[in-house]
C-alpha cells in the first residue's frame, strides 16, 4: 500500500535510503545517528529523538537525536505518562500532539526545555518489550498530516526490524564467543572430527594432554590415534568409528603413550553429531585417579585383614601350640628310645610318635590353608581379569571370618554350582571378605544361637551368577540405604570404619561389569547381592587324557638353592632317598659350582633371595648352561614384589609355593625331569 501522494514523494526517497542503510548497517550507532539526520531533514523537523528503554523499564535514554542542546544530551527521560515518549511507550500506541502547551495527557518539561511546540512519538516493538520510542517534534507551529504519521511508523518498523536483527546477531555471536571460550578453557581435552575421524579442531587441553602441537594434531585420524594400541588393525578401528558414529555415544578408558612421556591412562566420552558432520570426543587424564582407587582398595584390603588379625592369630596359635608341643615330645620320645631295651615299650612309644606325627601334619596342613587364604587378600592389587570359580572364594573367606562369625552368628553355606565368573580373585575376595565383616559386625557378640549369616550363590535367569550374604543383624535406617556405597560414610564408631569398604566394593563390582545391591529392615538385617557376568565356556571340551603309569627315574643329582637352611634340609631328607641332593644357601655360590664344572640334572631356586635372587640365578644360567635352566624348579613363599610377579608372568617356568606337601614337591621334580627326558 503506498500511502504517499505525488507531492510527497521526498518521504519514499527517504524510506528506501533508510532501508538501504539498515540493510548495510553493521553496527547499531552508526545506523541510528544517520537514520536521525534523515528523518530531521526529510520533515523539515527541529528535534528528533531515538529513545531506548532501560533493562528495568523505567527511564528511556537518547541512543541517537538531532537538535538537542549539549546540557540535556545525555539525560534520561521517565518512562511514565509525565513526557510525550513516555505517554506513548505506556499507551503502545502513537501519539500526535498538535500543541504541547496545552496538551492534557501528560507535561513534559524536556520538550519545554527545547521550545517544542508539536511533534509525534512512535514506539519502537522489540522482541519481547518495546525496544524504544522514535519522536519527531518541531517547534514552529504546524499541521501534521497523516502521511507523515505513517511515514514515521513505517521508519520505526525498519528500524525495530533492524534491531531485532542485530540483536539476534550479537547474541548469536555472544554464543559463538561463550562457545569458544568454554572450548579453549576447558580443563577437559576436547577434539572436534569429521565423519572420516579426521581431526578439525583442538583445544589447548587437547594438545597438552597428547603432547601435540595443534598445527600438527589438525588432520591426524582421531580414532587412530587413541585407538590403534588397544583396538588393533587400522581396520577394526575404522569399524569402532563406525560403530560409535551409529550408536550416537561411547565411553571408556584407554591406555595412552605421549610422545616422550609415560603411559597415562585416559576417560574418554564420544558424542556423534553435535553439527551435521562433526563429533566431539572429550579426553581426561584419570590416571592419578586410577593409582589413587587402587592405593584405596589395597589400604581397605589390608585393613579389613586388619580387623581380622586377632581372629587369624588365634587361628594359628592353635595348631602351632600343639605343633610345637608334639615337636618338643618328639624330641624327648627320640632321646628316650634310642636307650629303650623294653620290646613293648618301644613298641607304645613308636605309635605315640606316629600318632603326634600326623598331629603335627594336620597343624601344618591348617597354618597353610590360613596363610593360603591371608595371601588372596594381602597381595598388592591385581589387575589381571579371568574366568574364576566363585566357591573356593567363598570358603577361602569365611575361613578368614570364621572368628568374627562364630561369636555372633550360626554360619548357614548353601554354595550351590554356578558358572565362573570373569573377574580378579584377589579383587573379589576383597569384596566377599568386606561383605562378612560388615555382616557379623551388624550382630551384638554374645548371642549366636539367635542369629544367622547366610551365604548362597545362584545362577539368574539371564545365566548371571549372584552371590547373596544375609545377616539378622541391625539392619539399615530407610535414609542412610541410599548413602551405603557412597565414600567415607560409615555409621560404625569412630576406629571401627573408614567408610571406604561399600564404596570399594562397589567400584571394584562395577568394574568387573556387575552390580551390587542392598536390602534391609531395620531391626530385622540386610542382604547384600553381587551379581557377576560369566566367564564363556569353550563349546567343545577337548577330554582328560588317560592316566599313564609313570616310568621309574633314575637317580637324579639335584641342587637345592635357598637362604633358609632349614627348608633346604628339609628339601634334602624330602628327596634325600630317591636322588643326589647338594644344598647350598647362596644363589652365588650355585652359580660358581655350575661355571666350576659342577653337573646337576634339576637346580630347585628359592625365587626371592638377598644379594643374588632365584630369578637372576636363572638369567645367568641361561648363559652358563641353557640345559640346567631349563630344568629349573623354583620355589617361593610368595611372588610379593613387582619384579617377582612379572617375572612368573613372561617366562615359561614352574613354581611350587610354600608351604608344600613332600608328595607335591616330589610330584613337581618328577615331572621336572620327565619333561627334560632325565631317564
Amino acid at each position: 500500500m503506498n500511502f504517499f501522494r505525488q507531492g510527497e514523494m521526498p518521504l519514499q526517497a527517504a524510506l528506501a535510503s533508510l532501508g538501504q542503510l539498515a540493510i548495510k548497517a553493521e553496527t547499531m550507532e552508526p545506523l541510528l545517528r544517520d537514520a536521525a539526520n534523515i528523518l530531521s531533514r526529510s520533515l523539515e523537523a527541529d528535534l528528533v529523538e531515538i529513545l531506548e528503554t532501560a533493562s528495568d523499564g523505567s527511564t528511556l535514554r537518547a541512543r541517537a537525536a538531532v537538535g538537542i542542546c549539549d546540557e540535556l544530551a545525555g539525560a534520561s527521560l521517565p518512562a511514565d505518562a509525565s513526557s510525550h515518549a513516555g505517554f506513548a511507550l505506556q499507551s503502545r500506541a502513537t501519539v500526535v500532539s498538535t500543541d504541547l502547551a496545552q496538551e492534557q495527557r501528560f507535561q513534559d518539561r524536556f520538550l519545554a526545555a527545547h521550545r517544542a511546540s508539536c511533534g509525534v512519538a512512535v514506539v519502537i516493538a522489540g522482541c519481547h518489550r518495546p525496544y524504544g520510542v522514535l519522536a519527531v517534534h518541531w517547534r514552529a507551529a504546524r499541521r501534521i498530516r497523516r502521511t507523515e504519521v505513517h511515514f514515521l511508523e513505517m521508519a520505526s518498523h525498519t528500524l525495530a526490524a533492524t534491531l531485532a536483527r542485530h540483536q539476534a546477531e550479537s547474541k548469536v555471536l555472544e554464543r559463538e564467543r561463550q562457545a569458544r571460550a568454554v572450548f579453549d578453557n576447558s580443563l577437559d581435552a576436547l577434539l572436534i572430527a569429521d565423519d572420516g575421524g579426521c581431526c578439525v579442531d583442538a583445544n589447548p587441553a587437547a594438545c597438552d594432554l597428547l603432547g601435540i602441537a595443534r598445527p600438527a594434531l589438525l588432520g591426524l585420524n582421531v580414532p587412530e590415534l587413541l585407538f590403534m594400541g588397544s583396538e588393533g588393525s587400522e581396520a577394526e578401528v575404522r569399524s569402532t568409528w563406525q560403530t560409535f558414529r551409529n550408536a550416537g555415544r561411547q565411553t571408556g578408558d584407554i591406555d595412552f603413550l605421549p610422545p616422550d612421556r609415560i603411559q597415562r591412562t585416559l576417560e574418554y566420552a564420544a558424542v556423534a553429531s553435535i553439527l551435521p558432520g562433526r563429533h566431539l570426543v572429550m579426553l581426561r587424564d584419570v590416571t592419578e585417579r586410577k593409582q589413587m582407587h587402587s592405593r584405596l582398595a589395597l589400604a581397605d584390603r589390608l585393613l579389613s585383614v586388619g580387623t581380622l588379625s586377632a581372629g587369624l592369630a588365634h587361628e594359628l596359635n592353635n595348631p602351632l601350640a600343639y605343633i610345637a608341643a608334639n615337636a618338643a615330645f618328639l624330641g624327648e620320645t627320640l632321646g628316650e628310645l634310642s636307650a629303650q631295651r623294653d620290646p613293648e615299650r618301644t613298641q607304645e612309644m613308636v605309635k605315640d610318635m606316629s600318632e603326634s606325627v600326623c598331629e603335627l601334619r594336620d597343624g601344618a596342613d591348617r597354618m597353610r590353608s590360613i596363610i593360603r587364604d591371608l595371601k588372596t587378600f594381602s597381595r598388592p592389587d591385581e589387575a589381571r581379569i579371568g574366568p574364576i570359580e566363585l566357591a573356593p572364594i567363598l570358603e577361602s573367606c569365611i575361613h578368614a571370618t570364621w572368628n568374627e562369625i562364630r561369636h555372633r552368628a550360626q554360619l548357614v553355606k548353601d554354595i550351590g554350582p554356578v558358572p565362573r565368573v570373569l573377574a580378579s580373585e584377589a579383587r573379589l575376595g576383597q569384596v566377599f571378605l568386606n561383605l562378612l565383616i560388615n555382616a557379623a559386625q551388624s550382630i551384638p557378640d554374645g548371642d549366636a544361637a539367635h542369629h544367622q549369616i547366610r551365604v548362597a550363590t545362584r545362577t539368574l535367569p539371564d545365566g548371571r551368577a549372584a552371590v547373596e550374604i544375609r545377616d539378622t543383624g541391625c539392619g539399615i535406617p530407610p535414609e542412610n540405604l541410599r548413602r551405603v556405597f557412597d565414600p567415607f560414610f560409615t555409621t560404625k564408631p569412630i576406629g571401627l570404619g573408614t567408610g571406604l569398604g561399600l564404596s570399594v566394593c562397589h567400584g571394584i563390582v562395577a568394574a568387573l561389569q556387575g552390580q551390587i545391591e542392598v536390602e534391609s529392615e531395620l531391626g530385622h538385617g540386610s542382604l547384600f547381592r553381587v551379581v557377576l557376568p560369566t566367564a564363556a565356556e569353550p563349546e567343545d571340551r577337548l577330554p582328560l587324557p588317560a592316566p599313564v603309569a609313570s616310568e621309574p627315574l633314575r637317580r637324579a643329582r639335584i641342587l637345592v638353592v635357598d637362604d633358609e637352611p632349614f627348608v633346604g634340609a628339609s628339601i634334602r631328607r624330602a628327596l634325600g632317598r630317591e636322588h643326589e641332593v647338594v644344598v647350598v644357601s647362596s644363589a652365588r655360590q650355585a652359580l660358581e659350582m655350575v661355571r666350576g664344572g659342577a653337573v646337576f640334572d634339576v637346580l630347585l631356586s628359592d625365587l626371592l633371595m638377598p644379594d643374588m635372587s632365584g630369578m637372576d640365578l636363572y638369567r645367568e644360567l641361561w648363559q652358563t648352561d641353557p640345559e640346567l635352566a631349563s630344568r629349573t624348579l623354583f620355589l617361593t613363599g610368595g611372588a610379593f614384589t613387582p619384579a617377582a610377579r612379572s617375572f612368573l608372568e613372561q617366562e615359561q617356568v614352574v613354581c611350587l609355593e610354600k608351604p608344600f606337601e613332600v608328595l607335591a614337591l616330589r610330584e613337581a621334580v618328577r615331572r621336572r625331569m620327565s619333561d627334560t627326558s632325565i631317564m
